[in-house]
């Protein structure tokens, strides 16, 4: 499969009206083929816009700045609990947890741990009974028979695949970091150039800078493309405002606010905990 690593070509691919992503296995059987099948990531046409509306009114409901208060405080009882590395699994559970309670799941920490057990395989699609088992349960505890439970799953395992791996990413980043320095735990979505300087933005710029997710398929005149999100050989020369680790065009992610928030708390109460963090 051809590969586009050049970051104008890979927005103009991204933004172009006629290309699309590869769908689900339509004979795929079990709970995740359901979720697969009823979120907006794998759907094209009709369905993704309709799909992709419906996450947005959902985001719409969600404050960032209340999901920053929901992840800061969730970090530091991670920390009290003696987790402040950036693998800890405590630590990398808070995005998804975060998001879960948000959006009303009755236990946020089974959801985000159920999360974790289907993230890999939501992606490719490659599944196992555990597997199973986790989507079959996210899905009941999304509201089971209605009509946005799988779109709401879809909220949750992506919060827990991009930014758990944003805010592990950026953890190791800000061990590098000068202590001294004042934190700002909220980033501001627009991601802004006069931030850099503050560690904890700095931190973040380097994490998304590396992409959390690595790459995105298209599918133009039925040639598959794989799209780097992020420059293989100087990713730091990318201007802060054309980063493509949140995607591009009509599938540019509609959370990139609520994530940005949530990473940026969790990021900056690690920090105050300990002024240079890393491995335990």
């Amino acid at each position: 499969m051809p590969i586009i690593t050049d970051s104008a070509s890979a927005r103009t691919l991204l933004a172009d009206p006629g290309a699309t992503v590869p769908g689900p296995d339509p004979t795929a059987r079990g709970p995740l083929a359901d979720l697969r099948r009823g979120v907006s990531r794998f759907a094209n046409g009709a369905d993704h816009a309709h799909r992709r509306n419906t996450i947005e009114v959902l985001l719409d409901r969600l404050e960032p700045a209340a999901l920053a208060a929901d992840a800061a405080a969730r970090a530091r009882d991670a920390v009290r609990a003696g987790s402040r590395d950036a693998d800890a699994w405590a630590i990398r559970r808070i995005p998804a947890a975060a998001i879960a309670g948000a959006l009303g799941f009755a236990d946020p920490d089974a959801a985000a741990v159920e999360a974790e057990v289907v993230a890999d395989a939501y992606r490719s699609g490659a599944t196992s009974p555990a597997v199973d088992a986790a989507a079959a349960r996210l899905l009941h505890a999304a509201g089971g028979d209605r009509p946005d439970a799988a779109l709401r799953v879809q909220l949750v395992v992506q919060a827990h695949r991009a930014t758990g791996d944003t805010v592990s990413r950026a953890i190791e980043r800000l061990a590098q970091a000068s202590p001294e320095t004042a934190v700002d735990p909220v980033l501001d979505a627009r991601h802004a150039p006069d931030a850099l300087g503050n560690p904890v933005v700095d931190a973040m710029d380097g994490a998304l800078r590396a992409a959390p997710v690595a790459t995105t398929v298209r599918v133009r005149a039925g040639l598959r493309v794989e799209v780097a999100l992020a420059d293989p050989v100087a990713p730091h020369s990318t201007p802060p405002g054309e980063l493509l680790a949140f995607g591009a065009g009509p599938r540019r992610c509609p959370g990139t606010a609520h994530a940005l928030a949530i990473a940026g708390a969790v990021v900056g109460e690690l920090r105050r905990a300990d002024g240079s963090v890393g491995s335990c």
